[in-house]
């Protein structure tokens, strides 16, 4: 398998994390709402992710390093884009989903320490379980949920291609990541227009008659 061009797949990945995350930024602002929290912390654990497995291929950090690192990253994200996906299908208090968004990181924390080597099939429970809770809601945050959908399914397509062991269909698996990637991020902007319109309407209750 030609290692170089599969470091530069991932750098694209990098760098596109990174820039998906800065937009993300720019446009809602600082994470005072959950929602914006979950999402940031999403966001933050791929670039985190990618990142790590880049500077792995590129000799700048041990592969037994990134193996214990890995899990973190893998556990935070997709506990919190579970979460995520709870919030957004239910109704909870501004002051409950600040409860509810803490407990991903210290879930992940705990995972990560504790079953490290399970991280990538943790990973892989979560964000599917996910799609199982909005397959199960239904009418509610129909935008929300196809953007999900399509994140999960082009993540059946990455898995089943990785299976079949053969170098170019592990080569198209990986460009597959950039397809989730784009959903994922779609999904994001869409909860941080939902936490927006939350800000403005608890704004508009404070303000004196």
């Amino acid at each position: 398998m030609d290692s170089s061009f599969l470091t530069v797949i991932h750098i694209g990945l990098v760098l596109y994390a990174l820039v998906s995350l800065v937009k993300l930024i720019m446009k809602f602002g600082l994470p005072n709402h959950p929602s914006r929290f979950l999402s940031y912390v999403v966001c933050l654990s791929v670039f985190a992710y990618f990142m790590g497995l880049t500077a792995t291929e590129l000799g700048y950090v041990s592969p037994w390093s990134w193996m214990k690192f890995r899990s973190l990253p893998l556990i935070m994200g997709s506990l919190c884009l579970l979460f995520q996906v709870i919030m957004t299908i239910s109704r909870f208090s501004l002051f409950q989903q600040k409860l509810i968004s803490r407990m991903p990181i210290i879930g992940a924390l705990l995972c990560a320490f504790f079953f490290q080597e399970k991280a990538g099939v943790g990973a892989g429970i979560f964000i599917f379980a996910g799609a199982l809770f909005f397959i199960m809601a239904s009418g509610k945050a129909r935008y929300e949920k196809r953007q999900y959908l399509k994140m999960t399914l082009f993540l059946l397509f990455w898995i089943g291609l990785r299976s079949l062991s053969e170098y170019w269909t592990f080569m198209i698996a990986e460009t597959f990541l950039f397809f989730i990637l784009f959903y994922l991020y779609l999904f994001q902007e869409a909860t941080g227009v939902s936490a927006l319109v939350a800000d403005i309407r608890e704004s508009n209750k404070e303000e004196p008659a």
